[in-house]
């Protein structure tokens, strides 16, 4: 077989606190080949980049196996980021990651295809753009609902970094400037009310202070082991208390995104996530309150979709960064 017959792929890093994905992707999307391994992020920053070497290593082998050329490597890491460095300048997922050159540690390990640094919100918001919920748009933006309210922004088909890479804190816009206090030392922040560890905190007070809620029943006096996945269970269950605390969620995320929608006339958002799993429960009221807020009179409902790539969102729109950067 010539070289220039030689089919190229991108290998997409999922990087978080508990598991560590990896994917050999096509230039249609199309994951090859996947690797997932426990991140074991506690043993510390070593033994993580030692592992995300060994999984590239394998990953360069049996795309060589199914001969594969390599174009790049892109890894998508949760927190903080100087994107044009490859540094992770903090984490809360990676607890004693501080101002860790990721792209020079994994190089001086071994000799790679080119290696990328991105923030895993917007390697999730790229994937579902290029091949998910979002193909089709050229602006867009891409929201993640887990423990934390991560966010990313594609305008004019590129992913949008701003002025140091640091563009798409969408869980960060105040949504109720008096507010609860965001893990970030602000106040009034989205994540503070529509994030996963906000939800799991809204039901915890409410069944301390005696509200009835079915959720009693599954926790007994057990209060610490409520989840937001409860939650949401019992909301489609139609236990008033959840309903009431994932509709203000959604209220919030409509707030947020009504602004955004203000700003940069986007047609487009992606929501994704263990939260964004409940789907109506909590995109429903989202809607609504755009609906009531955005200027724009074009502006429909359906605006706000859910996403459609599940767990594979992040590797694949880390290899599609590569592929995009040429």
């Amino acid at each position: 077989m010539n070289k220039t017959d030689i089919q190229p792929v991108a290998i997409g890093v999922d990087l978080g606190g508990t598991n560590l994905r990896i994917g050999i992707v096509d230039q249609r999307g199309n994951i090859l080949k996947s690797l997932k391994r426990q991140s074991q992020a506690k043993e510390g920053k070593e033994n993580v980049i030692n592992r995300i070497t060994d999984l590239l290593i394998e990953a360069c082998n049996i795309s060589n196996e199914l001969q594969r050329e390599v174009k790049g490597i892109c890894v998508g890491a949760p927190g903080f980021l100087n994107i044009k460095k490859g540094i992770i300048s903090a984490s809360p997922n990676l607890p004693d990651w501080k101002d860790v050159a990721l792209k020079k540690e994994i190089e001086k390990r071994k000799n790679f295809p080119p290696i990328l640094l991105q923030n895993d919100a917007n390697c999730f918001t790229f994937g579902e753009w290029w091949i998910g919920a979002g193909n089709g748009y050229k602006n867009l933006a891409g929201i993640t609902l887990g423990t934390g309210v991560g966010g990313g922004v594609i305008l004019d088909n590129r992913i949008w970094l701003g002025d140091d890479g640091t563009a798409g804190e969408i869980g960060h816009i105040i949504v109720e400037p008096s507010g609860l206090k965001c893990e970030c030392g602000r106040n009034g922040c989205l994540e503070s009310y529509a994030s996963g560890t906000a939800i799991v905190k809204q039901a915890t007070l409410a069944l301390k202070k005696g509200e009835m809620s079915t959720l009693k029943n599954r926790v007994k006096e057990n209060l610490n082991a409520v989840t937001a996945k409860m939650v949401s269970e019992e909301a489609t269950k139609g236990d008033r208390l959840s309903l009431d605390i994932m509709k203000e969620a959604g209220r919030y995320l409509g707030i947020a995104i009504a602004s955004i929608i203000n700003l940069l006339n986007i047609g487009r958002f992606v929501i994704g996530g263990r939260v964004a799993g409940s789907g109506d429960i909590i995109l429903e009221p989202a809607r609504e309150e755009v609906l009531k807020r955005a200027i724009n009179p074009h502006i429909k409902d359906q605006v706000i979709v859910q996403a459609s790539l599940g767990d594979d969102a992040g590797i694949i729109g880390a290899a599609g960064m590569v592929f995009q950067n040429g």
